[in-house]
């Protein structure tokens, strides 16, 4: 319907401008009915922009993935089903809820996981069960992938914190990532490093990064957030803006070329390095 809408509008436009003769209307039909012939749609950043292969969305509540958002309910393989169902462009974390997981995999390039705001991704901080050293998102050789919307994931980060010498999951781990955008979502007392990007072309923006600073009391109570960089930039170009970065370390750590921060706060943490 949307795509209808255009081509009536640029053939309304066409016809106000008088070139629909006899001679050119056919050729014109045929470049309408041509373009934007797809299912898909764009997420547009300031910087970035990614290409979603369709328009379905996928509630994780829903059937067949039937996750249950109660905080209490395990529901990994739930959330997973529709992470890795191809019908889905955009796979939704629903308000009101909290969703309990361990370790998630994005395994499909042109899609998005979107977190509503008053949804909450909970991140199981069962030491014991944690699936050896993976990472709590993570990403592999795909491209055109967002993590968007204003609700939570929270990294239920104290009890490894309090075993730094220990493996401790990224927030989100990026590995050989093309175009990606991350975008509203507030990361919550990550474990580690909360994104660890190796993502060329990638934008964040209205992210917020919170953790306990690693300095001062924290160390009397053992509440230090040490290592909780709010982003480690390893791909290029990066865009970074209208963010805030209040952590307990590195604020941005940048390890490639071509990266820019603008209108961004930070709070704790170390600072750009």
């Amino acid at each position: 319907l949307r795509r209808e809408r255009e081509r009536e509008k640029v053939f309304n436009i066409c016809s106000t401008m008088g070139i629909l003769t006899a001679k050119w209307l056919p050729l014109i039909l045929a470049f309408l009915l041509a373009v934007d012939d797809t299912d898909g749609r764009r997420i547009q950043g300031r910087y970035v922009s990614v290409e979603i292969n369709n328009d379905n969305e996928c509630s994780v509540t829903d059937a067949p993935y039937n996750a249950k958002g109660d905080g209490k309910t395990l529901v990994t393989d739930a959330i997973q089903k529709a992470l890795d169902d191809p019908s889905c462009g955009r796979v939704v974390i629903p308000k009101p809820g909290t969703f309990l997981t361990f370790p998630l995999r994005l395994t499909r390039s042109n899609m998005e996981l979107h977190i509503e705001q008053g949804a909450t991704l909970l991140v199981s901080n069962d030491r014991k069960m944690w699936p050896e050293t993976a990472n709590i998102i993570s990403a592999n050789s795909i491209s055109h992938i967002a993590i968007t919307g204003g609700g939570t994931i929270d990294g239920q980060g104290l009890v490894w914190w309090q075993n730094r010498d220990d493996f401790r999951p990224h927030m989100v781990q990026f590995e050989d990532v093309q175009h990606g955008i991350l975008s509203e979502t507030l990361y919550l007392n990550s474990p580690n490093h909360v994104l660890e990007l190796f993502c060329d072309d990638c934008e964040l923006a209205y992210v917020k990064v919170l953790a306990p600073p690693s300095t001062g009391d924290c160390e009397r109570d053992n509440k230090c957030s040490h290592n909780t960089d709010a982003v480690d930039v390893h791909g290029s170009p990066f865009y970074i803006h209208n963010v805030n970065f209040t952590t307990g370390d590195d604020n941005v750590a940048v390890h490639a070329n071509h990266t820019i921060v603008e209108n961004s706060y930070f709070g704790t943490g170390h600072g750009a390095s």
